[in-house]
């Protein structure tokens, strides 16, 4: 949003300096909005959007980012360690080569967990225990263009396949658009409800 991605791109060729100040401007603005976030009253959780990839992979190199951007992640982890308060991290994409650097960030919680980019029953099995998955019902088909059954079935069996242990939150795969049959979105909830009650059936 500063400067681009394309201008970004080339600064990072050009002017690495720059990128550096800029990674560290933004960041210590980040640290000090969530240092007061998480003092106010009320607040459960710390909530980090930051969209790192796409569904074919990351948006650049795991080295920038371990150098520049998962220092400051560290860092608003801690806080909300000191909290007491789980930090959740939403980002589109394909996050697999970056999870273990997440974890250890402080990072408890990943969303939307897009279909055509993860899989998540996968992510369950690697690593389930150390990080909930959130999201993950198809926007692309299912909400969109299926039916409240289809939406219905869906969320079944997400539960049944994640829901076991714990660690799975439903959800949809992105933001729920306003093309969203209100039909459809409704499935979800009362699905959710329905079949999200422990013992799993």
């Amino acid at each position: 949003d500063i400067m681009g991605y394309e201008t970004f791109c080339y600064m990072l060729h050009d002017q690495p300096e720059l990128v550096g100040r800029m990674f560290a401007k933004v960041g210590e603005l980040w640290l000090a909005l969530y240092e007061r976030v998480a003092a106010l009253p009320g607040v459960a959780a710390l909530w980090l959007a930051d969209d790192i990839a796409y569904g074919q992979g990351l948006m650049f190199s795991p080295a920038l980012m371990r150098r520049h951007l998962f220092p400051w992640y560290r860092r608003i982890g801690e806080v909300a360690a000191r909290h007491g308060q789980p930090l959740l991290f939403h980002s589109d994409g394909d996050l697999r080569p970056i999870l273990e650097d997440l974890i250890a960030c402080g990072i408890k919680a990943i969303q939307p967990v897009e279909p055509k980019a993860m899989d998540i029953v996968e992510l369950k099995r690697t690593y389930g225990g150390r990080l909930c998955l959130v999201g993950n019902i198809d926007l692309s088909y299912t909400l969109t263009l299926g039916t409240p059954d289809d939406v219905r079935a869906e969320v079944r069996e997400r539960i049944r396949t994640l829901g076991p242990g714990g660690g799975y939150c439903v959800g949809s795969s992105n933001t729920v658009t306003n093309y969203v049959p209100l039909a459809n979105f409704v499935a979800m909830l009362e699905a959710t409800f329905e079949y999200g009650q422990y013992p799993l059936s």
